[in-house]
């Protein structure tokens, strides 16, 4: 059976040829990104909690679950909830403060709605069931 466009993943591991790609994925980043949820597992307004996960390459490095509104501080610093040491990140950064994902100047960020990438530079807000990738 020839897959439909809705078998098709968020987002592809595959670089064009001789290009790196800034989104580049292996699987276990692609399943965090496609792996659909059961009809009982789907988030509703009254039930939702926005889940992190820290890849380093294609390995899973820690992965948090955070209520609603909850702030997500990514940086070197003990109170970053994720330590990632970068040079433009001297300090703690707000991932995601108030339902919306920020990005570090010089990173990248793609929101993932509906089956569709939305680019963005900068920052965006999250509905229930968006995924996002943010590439430091």
């Amino acid at each position: 059976m020839k897959p439909s466009m809705n078998d098709a993943p968020l987002s592809s591991f595959q670089a064009s040829a001789g290009q790196a790609s800034a989104f580049a994925l292996g699987p276990n980043g692609n399943k965090l990104l496609n792996e659909q949820l059961g009809p009982d597992e789907q988030p509703t307004e009254s039930n939702r909690r926005l889940e992190v996960a820290l890849l380093w390459g294609d390995t899973v490095i820690d992965v948090r679950a955070y209520a609603p509104g909850q702030a997500v501080k990514i940086g070197p610093t003990p109170s970053a909830d994720f330590r990632v040491y970068e040079d433009g990140l001297s300090e703690s950064f707000d991932l995601v403060s108030e339902n919306t994902i920020h990005v570090p100047a010089g990173s990248k960020m793609a929101v993932y709605r509906d089956g569709r990438e939305r680019t963005d530079a900068g920052s965006g807000p999250l509905a229930i069931g968006d995924r996002a990738l943010v590439t430091v």
